[in-house]
């Protein structure tokens, strides 16, 4: 692993931990992750590792005003101070990460990981951009802080996957997930006292396995 920064269109310096492949041949897509709020890059290593020794390049970011993103513009930033504009800024955190692995990795298609707000980030960009071959929410919400998810899941594009994940008792993304789900080629599951976004990697074994699964079966572009 080697820790790398970015700039985004905005002036923001972005860190994040990269695991890259030295095998090619595969072609696996590669993987961005996004965390929730409050956390930073770290709460992906476990699974980062994992998808690693798949032969997947991974990428977790610290989004801006989290961890050691906290270099803008116009000063130092920190999330507990944003507004709802300012946490839109993730979107161009996550848009300047694809670039980054883009230009910065051999990987030609790219999977979208996100937990929480990281999860309606990953859904707003992952209908955006090409090269993305798929998507997976944790506990995503119809709106986390401004970043809405509704239109931009009825927009998906047929050549890419969505999955959407939440506990049953983590009543606001459960009702999302099932709003959500009522919208035609989304896939989503409810699960069983699993908790909320990345903890869900660690408290339900199901949702490690169905999703290491799912992104097994994403084909490269």
């Amino acid at each position: 692993m080697q820790t790398i920064s970015f700039l985004t269109s905005d002036g923001v310096t972005i860190v994040g931990n990269l695991w890259q492949t030295k095998s090619t041949a595969s072609q696996k897509p590669a993987v961005l992750l996004l965390h929730m709020m409050p956390a930073k890059k770290e709460s992906w290593d476990a699974f980062a590792r994992q998808l690693h020794e798949l032969d997947h390049t991974v990428l977790a970011i610290d989004l801006r005003g989290h961890g050691e993103s906290t270099k803008g513009a116009a000063g130092s930033l920190n999330y507990h101070n944003f507004d709802d504009a300012d946490h839109k800024g993730y979107l161009l955190d996550a848009e300047a990460a694809l670039e980054f692995l883009k230009s910065h990795t051999e990987a030609k298609s790219f999977i979208i990981i996100g937990a929480s707000i990281g999860a309606n980030t990953a859904i707003n960009i992952g209908t955006e951009k090409r090269g993305v071959r798929g998507v997976v929410a944790l506990s995503p919400g119809l709106n986390y802080r401004g970043i809405a998810t509704e239109d931009s899941v009825r927009t998906w594009p047929k050549d890419r996957e969505l999955l959407l994940l939440a506990s049953k008792e983590d009543q606001y993304a459960a009702a999302s997930v099932a709003a959500l789900a009522l919208i035609p080629n989304v896939s989503a599951c409810l699960l069983d006292n699993a908790g909320h976004g990345t903890d869900m990697l660690e408290n339900a074994s199901v949702c490690k396995t169905q999703l290491m699964d799912w992104i097994q079966k994403i084909p490269p572009v």
